[in-house]
């Protein structure tokens, strides 16, 4: 029988190495092919995709509750400078309405 495309046969056609044709194979319902080494990496591929993959869901938690963590605390720091400005500024009315002097800044005073 005269080499047909499409049509599988036991031996390449004259003029092919016949080391570069597979092996001919019939599946029967339900099987995959046999992997080749292009199959193989491109499984590995996929292995590695799913390594990576993994490990960025597991640091996931990790860095939301960082980030929710940084700004908190950068809140609470905001919050608690804002309110000593806020003190410091009552403070100084009321000394005022006294006719008391303000009160020096940390570090513009005498050393003690």
């Amino acid at each position: 029988m005269p080499w047909v495309e499409g049509v599988e046969q036991d031996r390449p056609p004259a003029g092919l190495d016949s080391s570069i044709v597979e092996e001919s194979w019939n599946p029967s319902p339900g099987e995959e092919p046999p992997q080749t080494a292009r199959s193989v990496s491109a499984g590995i591929l996929d292995i590695m995709d799913e390594t990576w993959t993994a490990m960025l869901w597991a640091i996931l938690p990790t860095l939301v509750v960082s980030v929710v963590f940084f700004f908190i605390l950068r809140n609470v720091i905001r919050m608690d400078r804002t309110e000593r400005k806020a003190y410091a500024r009552i403070e100084a009315e009321e000394r005022a309405k006294r006719g008391l002097p303000p009160v020096a800044r940390t570090g513009e005073g005498p050393a003690a």
